[in-house]
């Protein structure tokens, strides 16, 4: 299969979504985390003295039978590519396997943002829930994911989970909660729409919220999607976080700038 029949195969099934999506894109993060873990395996499949048919060879030998079709040629198709850095590799197949999953819960009713930013909450309200799912030195990337499945699978559904687990396997600095927030946005952007976190002392009328959809809409130039928080201690006003972008005009704001300015 040439390289632009592969990508056009792949590009096929996202546009199908449904539970192949989902399943192509779970596999897809799996091989990712198999070779993460194998770094001879990860520099021979990204080795520039190596032929593209030798590494292709080799990627087809050791995940033939182990995972899809699909998911074995898109690999293929990759590994044809010149990787300065071999971590690039990974994260282009996270980016896929993450991608289709979210593909495959497009027309799920409840949006596949919806059900990890709740994960966020619990997790933002049970500090040592979050160290578990942490990265850490006492935990491996296994046991975490393991965890995660234990606590979260009767709750969410097979898309979600999927990609909760990644978030909890894939190890950055800032921790389970960046991963499933940078999972969040991806999802909502494939529905045309930016997340915006809102927080405020009460909670928000329909009304209300009808209004400050239509002004972030403005201020953005895409549909909005928001996610409330009820916060007494900003105390009046509200501070709303989107596109990585702070806007905050609370009284609690304002109060700490008092006491900066007088200090």
């Amino acid at each position: 299969m040439s390289t632009e029949l592969t990508a056009k195969a792949w590009a096929s099934q996202l546009a199908a979504g449904g539970k192949r999506s989902v399943v192509l894109g779970h596999q897809m993060l799996g091989v990712a985390h198999i070779i993460a873990e194998n770094r001879p395996l990860l520099n021979s499949l990204t080795d520039p003295a190596r032929t593209n048919a030798d590494k292709q060879k080799l990627a087809r030998e050791i995940f033939t039978g182990t995972a899809d079709a699909a998911v074995v040629e898109q690999l293929c198709e990759l590994v044809t590519g010149h990787w300065l850095d071999p971590i690039k590799l990974l994260t282009r197949m996270h980016d896929l396997g993450i991608e289709s999953v979210i593909a495959g819960s497009v027309s799920a009713s409840v949006p596949v943002e919806d059900e990890l930013f709740a994960v966020i909450n619990v997790l933002k309200h049970d500090r040592q829930l979050r160290q578990a799912l942490d990265p850490s030195r006492l935990s491996t990337a296994d046991q975490r994911a393991q965890l995660a499945t234990r606590l979260f699978e009767s709750q969410l559904s097979e898309a979600a989970l999927t990609l909760l687990v990644w978030c909890a396997r894939h190890e950055v600095r800032a921790g389970i909660t960046y991963n499933l927030r940078r999972v969040c946005e991806l999802a909502a952007r494939r529905r045309g729409l930016v997340i915006a976190d809102v927080t405020s002392a009460v909670e928000l009328t329909q009304a209300q919220q009808k209004r400050l959809i239509g002004a972030l809409a403005k201020l953005t130039g895409h549909g909005v999607e928001l996610h409330l928080e009820v916060d007494p201690e900003v105390i009046g006003g509200l501070r709303i976080l989107v596109d990585d972008r702070l806007y905050d005009n609370t009284t609690r704001s304002a109060l700490k700038a008092l006491r900066t300015q007088i200090a």
